[in-house]
């Protein structure tokens, strides 16, 4: 049986999760009040992303040598260097298998290709890229290249040629930009002309469009199913399944400046991951102070992540969310495993049933 990272013990009576889920069996029945009291305490001392840039500007002046630390002093959100990435907009998040990276534009896409599936330094097969629904021409894919959609299926930049192999999910393409519909995962398949002894590298990717260009939504459908035909429980088992991923492959996730959406889905899936430990306590103070060590780690190397308060709001709730839908999941597993076994064992009864019958006989 497959072992999930963020399943809770149904059993455990001192979590707080005992009051946020009525019944395992109905792991959405959730005490809305309560949910509610622990983000509004997390909102008291959140930081947006964009505030962020004026505390690192105050530790500059602080400490004059920290500029040298510095990828961009110039640039509209400050990022610390990484020498995993030295020439392309990317860190690594402390404490995950999370790599947060700006969007590749069309130019600076073979530089992206070069640091992340070509980097000798760290391996990375899988990327989710993060965009609005509706591809307005100041958002999602005018902030980052269109590599993913399969509405070209072989193209070359520079001397990267390109195969895409769409898995699931649907685009369509009108005025020069792509419209997806719904969730789109593709393969990858990626060739270094320069380089002959280099292996084709293999990519997997999914694209996860966004209907506010903001947060994902987990809760309900898209405003109009024309435009997504992804619907929230098919969105939670994609999302579970990624963070499956990420407990033991690196994973670059990446928006537009890589900072808002993208520290909302890192830091959703790193809540997940100590879900137990933070929900242990009765009190939802201590809760919230729990959640923030989590959002001041990953922000160590990138302070700018998570941009807004909807961002961080809706990422402890999409935590709970999949949370329940992992514990779901695991349930389901165990009471369909306990019913082929119960079902193997009656068989076998009724074969010896059968067997001591024909010795009687």
């Amino acid at each position: 049986m497959q072992s999930y990272v963020a399943a809770p013990d149904p059993s455990s009576t001192s979590s707080i999760f005992n009051t946020l889920v009525a019944t395992p069996s109905t792991p959405a029945a959730t005490n809305v009040d309560l949910l509610t009291q622990i983000i509004l305490e997390a909102e008291k001392t959140f930081v947006c992303g964009s505030d962020m840039k004026k505390d690192l500007k105050a530790k500059l002046k602080a400490d004059p040598s920290l500029k040298e630390k510095i990828r961009d002093i110039d640039a509209p959100s400050l990022r610390y260097k990484d020498d995993c990435f030295t020439s392309y907009d990317a860190n690594r998040i402390t404490g995950t298998h999370f790599i947060a990276a700006a969007g590749p534009s069309h130019h600076s896409f073979p530089n992206f290709i070069n640091q992340t599936l070509f980097n000798e330094k760290i391996s990375v097969k899988k990327i989710i890229a993060l965009g609005d629904v509706f591809g307005y021409e100041a958002d999602v894919f005018q902030d980052f290249f269109d590599y993913f959609s399969g509405c070209r299926k072989n193209f070359t930049v520079e001397q990267y040629q390109i195969e895409i192999k769409r898995i699931t999910g649907d685009a369509c393409e009108s005025n020069y930009q792509i419209y997806p519909r719904g969730i789109i995962k593709s393969t990858l398949c990626i060739r270094d002309t320069e380089n002959l002894f280099a292996d084709i590298r293999q990519l997997d990717l999914t694209l996860i469009p966004l209907e506010d260009m903001a947060s994902i939504n987990l809760d309900t459908t898209f405003a109009g199913d024309t435009i997504s035909s992804t619907l929230p429980q098919e969105r939670r088992a994609i999302l579970w399944q990624l963070f499956q991923d990420a407990q033991n492959e690196n994973i670059v996730i990446h928006c537009a400046e890589g900072v808002g959406r993208t520290g909302h889905l890192i830091l959703t899936f790193e809540i997940m991951k100590e879900y137990d430990r933070i929900f242990s306590s009765e009190k939802p103070d201590l809760i919230a102070a729990e959640i923030h060590k989590i959002l001041n780690r990953i922000r160590e190397n990138r302070p700018p992540l998570v941009s807004t308060k909807k961002q961080f709001a809706r990422a402890i709730r999409n935590a709970h969310i999949l949370h329940c839908y992992g514990l779901e999941k695991s349930l389901a597993k165990n009471a369909e495993e306990q019913s082929a076994h119960s079902s193997s064992c009656n068989t076998a009864l009724d074969n010896n049933e059968m067997t001591n019958q024909r010795f009687v006989r």
